[in-house]
């Protein structure tokens, strides 16, 4: 399914305020982390990531790659 067909779907079902599409997986889960944080809250927040093997394995790579955190902000 073309991921335009899909976005018109989703947004039938959920209403066009829940529903948004990104040229990559990366641009997705940037967006997805954006729209999650609480700007007066320090509190964990999370995200699920869905689809096949393949995807959910780089959508971990990529959250990884961006979040982790370093051996000083380890030690702190």
């Amino acid at each position: 399914m073309a991921v335009g067909d899909l976005e018109t779907l989703a947004t039938q079902v959920f209403g066009a305020d829940r529903v948004f599409a990104q040229p990559t997986l990366a641009d997705a889960i940037e967006k997805a982390i954006k729209d999650s944080v609480r700007p007066l809250s320090e509190e964990s927040l999370a995200i699920l990531i869905t689809g096949s093997v393949v995807t959910v394995g780089e959508a971990r790579t990529a959250v990884r790659k961006k979040y982790a955190k370093s051996p000083i902000e380890e030690g702190k």
